[in-house]
């Protein structure tokens, strides 16, 4: 009886898992995000035109998602290593009561801004799956948008921030 190769079947899923992820991630273009204002969990109102002057990662999501919790890593180590780079990641929690929000990112010691998101907002960015992030350049231009969250996805998001970095001096 032959031996299978479990090693290389292994390889091949992977690889199979990332092209199904990379067709999640959709190219915008130079289309301008829509504003909005939002509050943190404090009562503090941000408007994502504050952070025109920033490359910003916009990402929406859940306390009881998942996939979200096996993004906000990912997330909190792009806004250590890109912080003083101009990077600012911002999560939007979608769907969720804010004493469960702020007890959740306490738990999970989230570094980045926290806004509670609303209804209006989730359907103006078109949300119909969480999370969803998006990358946006100097500007508040979209630059790519990702639909769920799926292995090598961090590697394609720094990639895309160590373009945008380059190509959008500060």
């Amino acid at each position: 009886m032959a031996r299978q190769n479990t090693g290389g079947v292994m390889r091949w899923l992977t690889i199979l898992i990332m092209v199904i992820g990379v067709t999640n991630c959709k190219s915008e273009g130079a289309k301008k995000a829509p504003n909005f204002t939002l509050e943190d969990l404090q009562g503090n109102k941000h408007s994502l035109a504050d952070y025109g002057d920033k490359i910003v990662v916009l990402d929406f999501w859940a306390t009881w998602c998942a996939p979200c919790r096996a993004e906000i890593p990912h997330l909190k180590q792009i806004q250590n290593k890109y912080k003083e780079k101009g990077v600012v990641v911002i999560g939007v929690a979608v769907s969720d009561r804010k004493d469960r929000v702020r007890d959740f990112v306490q738990q999970m010691d989230i570094n980045y801004l926290i806004l509670m998101g609303t209804n209006r907002v989730a359907q103006t960015y078109k949300i119909k799956a969480i999370p969803t992030t998006y990358v946006l350049g100097r500007g508040n231009l979209i630059h790519k948008k990702f639909v769920g969250f799926y292995p090598g996805m961090e590697d394609a998001l720094t990639s895309i921030l160590d373009s945008l970095i380059t190509s959008e001096p500060q």
